[in-house]
């Protein structure tokens, strides 16, 4: 079980959350950590979040006025977002739990994550996935409330008791078999993400299963194995078939099927030159260019985007150790780097540096959101 969080604050959109609904997932919260604010925010003069009263006075939640200045503007959404970036800045949360079905927390969500704290995020089933994927674990209103349970009547007979009390359990998920798992776009897109070309797997390729369970989580926060009739993300892989599994000692490593052959065919030969790749096999290389991409923007020296290109290379030996210039037949990374054609280059006093091109759209490779903070507009 996950250590507990310390300080958790919880931010509720009235307009967008019910409070019938506030109980279950404070009880929820409360299994991750300790929470030490609980805001809520909405205009209190409008009628249609006035069902929170009760539930302000029995949770001890504090409410937050925001007056709609403007009809039509979400002044709440503002008000939260300013509210969540003072806690954060503070430095006194490691978690923040956001209480909404709005998808227009997506970018405060993974800003919050950017600076290494975690975010839960409650909504309902018709949330937008985007904001689900952006919390680090996303749980649907409709899981945490209970079930309903059938109250045994004071002047029933004795025998109607036993009937009304012996009331089957509901049908077990059927377990899906290989070809309706492959059929699920959602799961293969999530597992490949997670288990295909990860910095961690070995020489072989061999990946710890705990890693993919991560990964997973990351890619699909909704995933649950019983869903799909498993007890266990183990038997989904094993089941799915494109996968393979074994085992060192107590532990479970899983890789794709076909990563013996693909090692092999990328391995160069004593007596032949490995194939140099082309711009268009190099451009669909989404691991590569996404890891140049990302220590670009991350390089601390930059100059006005321009980012070292031997920088670059002791960057990718030392934290991506999977990526190899020879696997695509390159001795040099300038070389490399300028095969791919997705980069501007300049050389200066011998010092080589590239960033990304203003001019040519590179390929969409991962869902990218600008700080939230940077769109608003007041009227």
């Amino acid at each position: 079980m996950p250590a507990q969080l310390n300080n958790i604050a919880v931010l509720i959109d009235a307009d967008n959350a019910s409070a019938k609904n506030i109980g279950p997932i404070l009880k929820k919260i409360n299994k991750l950590g300790h929470i030490t604010c609980k805001k809520i925010y909405g205009d209190w003069g409008n009628a249609h979040i006035q069902g929170w009263q009760e539930a302000l006075r029995t949770h001890v939640i504090e409410p937050m006025q925001h007056f709609a200045y403007v009809k039509g503007k979400n002044a709440t959404d503002i008000g939260i977002v300013i509210e969540a970036m003072d806690l954060l800045y503070s430095n006194d949360y490691d978690g923040f739990c956001l209480i909404s079905s709005d998808s227009d927390f997506t970018s405060l969500a993974l800003r919050i994550r950017k600076n290494g704290v975690k975010v839960f995020g409650f909504g309902k089933r018709n949330t937008v996935e985007a904001f689900a994927q952006s919390c680090d674990e996303f749980y649907y209103v409709e899981d945490l409330l209970p079930t309903e349970k059938s109250a045994s009547p004071t002047n029933t007979k004795p025998q109607e008791v036993i009937k009304a009390t012996n009331i089957p359990d509901p049908a077990p998920v059927k377990v899906w078999d290989k070809n309706r798992l492959k059929c699920d776009t959602k799961l293969l897109n999530s597992l490949r993400a997670s288990i295909i070309d990860h910095p961690k797997a070995d020489a072989q390729r061999w990946l710890n299963l705990g890693l993919v369970g991560l990964g997973i989580k990351k890619h699909y926060p909704e995933f649950d194995p019983k869903n799909y009739g498993y007890d266990k993300l183990a038997g989904v892989i094993k089941n799915i078939d494109i996968f393979e599994i074994k085992a060192v000692e107590t532990s479970l490593y899983v890789r794709e099927k076909n990563s013996k052959q693909a090692a092999k065919a990328l391995t160069p030969s004593a007596n032949k030159a490995p194939v140099r790749f082309t711009t268009e096999q190099l451009q669909t290389q989404t691991q590569l260019i996404n890891v140049l991409n990302k220590l670009i923007k991350a390089d601390p020296n930059a100059d006005e985007g321009w980012s070292n290109i031997s920088y670059l290379a002791s960057q990718i030996k030392q934290h991506y150790a999977n990526i190899q210039l020879t696997k695509y037949g390159y001795k040099k990374c300038s070389d490399l780097i300028a095969a791919i054609d997705l980069y501007d280059m300049r050389r200066q006093n011998k010092v080589i540096a590239i960033k990304l091109k203003s001019q040519k759209s590179a390929p969409i490779l991962t869902m990218s959101y600008k700080p939230f903070l940077e769109h608003m507009e007041y009227n």
